[in-house]
């Protein structure tokens, strides 16, 4: 509901109110006066007479919308589509609960039980709970401890959603799943596959990819940017500055797992030395020279292990001819 209040807030905003500084806890990027401004011109006054019970999924629907339409549009820019946009709330705003229909299945599969989690070993006690609660028993699938399904107060965690949301792709008749996360949630991988397997009697398999982050750079200075301050450069901002061919081309040639050093000044430079139609033939040459540096380096290392190692202290006195069945064995 952060999203939802501090939309709210931009909509106070458009109605001519000074909003002063964004509270701590709200987000602060402008991005969300489109937001204020749409709530303005649809309702004008009337959800400042509201209680915050009423005008919250009002303006949470409506921001949550506009996001999304903001997302589709971004990654159109960038040639990329998506079949399916999943909503988390939909498993339990639905028909039914599909999140506690998930655990009451795997609770019947004796895989969901009611429990205490030992205190973390080593780890913060202040965010350790000493009671009984809702655990799936991940530990049974190679995880390191037994993770919980509920909260303090009822509310389901994040896990559990998870585990609804993976069910409904198993259901959807797929079993060889691929999710893309953050660096940052590597330790949830091991819970995840585990509660894969769960739901899908074995049958399905979980391949996470970490994507490492992407270091925004001028002229090989920094982009400054601050997620508190609400400043931040935009994926469709570089996709409009550089072309969209640029971005891809440098978002491909790296492995997902490596840190992604993206320079602004590189693309500029070659749309504005290459005429139209010439870049991606200006990319290829970049990419050659690349590869073409990456063979000497192969031929110098065959050079130093065959004379200055191989020939010098493995086999002193080996033939030329000696040396190729040493390599291969």
């Amino acid at each position: 509901d952060v999203l939802a209040r501090s939309a709210f807030l931009r909509y106070r905003e458009a109605l001519g109110e000074d909003i002063g500084a964004i509270p701590d806890g709200l987000y602060p990027g402008d991005y969300l006066k489109p937001v204020g401004g749409e709530l303005a011109a649809e309702y004008g006054a009337k959800l400042t007479t509201l209680k915050e019970s009423e005008w919250l999924p009002v303006v949470r629907a409506k921001a949550i919308d506009m996001m999304i339409n903001v997302i589709r549009n971004d990654l159109a820019a960038l040639n990329v589509h998506f079949d399916v946009f999943f909503s988390e709330r939909s498993l339990i705003e639905g028909k039914r609960d599909e999140v506690g229909a998930t655990i009451e299945s795997l609770r019947k599969s004796g895989e969901v039980y009611e429990g205490r989690l030992p205190p973390p070993k080593g780890g913060n006690l202040e965010d350790w709970e000493d009671r009984e609660q809702t655990l799936f028993r991940s530990t049974e699938f190679g995880d390191d401890v037994d993770r919980p399904l509920k909260k303090s107060d009822g509310s389901y965690t994040y896990f559990a959603s998870d585990i609804a949301y993976h069910r409904s792709k198993v259901d959807r008749g797929f079993l060889n799943l691929i999710d893309v996360w953050g660096a940052d949630h590597g330790g949830y991988i091991k819970r995840m596959q585990a509660a894969v397997k769960a739901v899908s009697g074995g049958k399905a398999e979980l391949d996470v990819k970490l994507v490492q982050l992407v270091r925004l750079l001028r002229a090989g200075e920094p982009v400054k940017m601050s997620k508190r301050a609400g400043e931040f450069v935009t994926l469709r901002e570089v996709v409009d500055e550089v072309g969209r061919d640029a971005v891809r081309f440098d978002m491909l040639y790296r492995k997902n797992d490596a840190v992604l050093d993206f320079d602004l000044a590189t693309p500029m430079m070659l749309v504005k030395l290459f005429p139209a139609g010439m870049l991606g033939l200006g990319l290829t040459a970049l990419l050659a020279s690349f590869m073409s540096g990456m063979a000497g380096n192969v031929t110098a290392f065959n050079t130093v292990w065959t004379y200055d190692i191989y020939q010098s202290h493995i086999k002193p006195g080996a033939s030329y001819r000696r040396t190729p069945e040493a390599r291969s064995a």
